[in-house]
């Protein structure tokens, strides 16, 4: 379970689909993926700005099977824990941070599409 203190939730759209890391037997163990949420507040040209989050999910192919359906501009709502790492480098040490992710929802659908909609029957109604 997630560090309550170190906890977030992120809604924004895929930046692009998923690339996936996988060990030396070639079996996927991480799958990595930006999502570009929107800030709450408009800049000073009356705006809104964005922010462009590296997301990780690690797990068995069980985990990573929600991330193989993730396409570009998918909207979707990220659970996770902030994450940062360093490395040295010849040019110095290395910072990173990302997402780790615990849980991904899809938000219901809100826009209307014909296609979708199931039609009832009006005929019976009296005001054609």
């Amino acid at each position: 379970m997630a560090n309550p203190n170190n906890n977030g939730t992120y809604v924004g759209k895929v930046l692009k689909k998923p690339i996936f890391v996988h060990n030396r037997e070639g079996i996927d163990f991480q799958a990595r993926w930006t999502l570009c949420v929107r800030r709450d507040y408009k800049n000073r040209k009356g705006e809104y700005d964005y922010d462009f989050i590296p997301m990780r999910l690690y797990g068995d192919e069980s985990r990573l099977k929600i991330a193989r359906r993730l396409e570009e501009k998918d909207v979707i709502i990220v659970t996770g824990c902030t994450v940062t790492e360093s490395y040295d480098t010849k040019n110095g040490r290395k910072f990173n941070m990302y997402i780790r992710v615990e849980k991904i929802n899809f938000p219901p659908r809100t826009s209307y599409n014909p296609e979708t909609v199931i039609r009832e029957e009006t005929d019976f109604l009296p005001f054609g």
